[in-house]
């Protein structure tokens, strides 16, 4: 009768219920926060990056919306890519006449993270050059400057190339612009860096853990029950 299976439709309803709570358990487990962002984010002025030096001094960062342009001497012209490119707020249109530098800021948020297995790839496009990346206000090991506006540079951070913490730390861009030869207006300057990758093993809560061994447990014992 239906009262003779009440106890094994308990037991089965529980068993599911305690499944689902093990299964979000181990998600949190494996769940981060963007440990880096890419830049383009926000309207108008980037939220993640800003200038912390320039020739204007500390300043916002422009997202570009495609109207900033190269005008080339054979008429041809070249567009920063809207939402991707940022560019000073001081500039028009990220027209600058050169020579130049600034620098770029954001943060690599490893909190509640293991730094030891950070691994960051970044694609990094400029206008002029790039000519140092710091984590922490530390150089990466090995950097090479590089400058190319059509193709990206890969740059990789992990604990060979830089110094790790668990917890938010700075990370730096400096750019340099050039005199545009000869003197004249479309001598644009700007940065974009794509995200490739950005992974890093969890720090989990104890009490995570706790709710995983709970649940498997308690699963087990019914299963034990049911099979008896």
């Amino acid at each position: 009768n239906g009262r003779a299976y009440w106890p094994e439709r308990c037991a089965t309803f529980t068993m599911r219920i305690l499944s689902l709570l093990t299964v979000f358990a181990l998600m949190v487990v494996g769940a981060s926060a963007a440990i880096v962002n890419p830049t383009g984010m926000g309207a108008g002025t980037d939220t993640n990056y800003t200038i912390t030096a320039g020739p204007s001094g500390p300043e916002a960062a422009t997202i570009a919306t495609g109207t900033e342009f190269y005008a080339f001497v054979d008429g041809s012209t070249w567009a920063l890519p809207a939402p991707s490119w940022i560019y000073p707020s001081s500039t028009f249109e990220g027209e600058d006449t050169g020579p130049s530098a600034w620098t770029y800021q954001t943060m690599i948020d490893l909190t509640s993270l293991k730094a030891a297995t950070a691994n960051i790839v970044l694609d990094v496009f400029v206008d002029g050059a790039v000519t140092d990346i710091r984590v922490g206000g530390v150089s990466l090991v090995g950097f090479a400057p590089f400058g190319s506006f059509t193709a990206g540079t890969a740059v990789t951070i992990d604990n060979t190339t830089a110094t790790l913490i668990a917890g938010m730390q700075t990370l730096e861009f400096d750019v340099s612009n050039p005199a545009l030869t000869p003197a004249g207006p479309g001598n644009v300057t700007g940065l974009r860096v794509d995200v490739t990758e950005a992974t890093a093993d969890p720090i989990p809560e104890p009490g995570t853990y706790a709710l995983v061994g709970l649940g498997l447990a308690a699963v087990a014992l019914i299963r034990r029950r049911r099979n008896a």
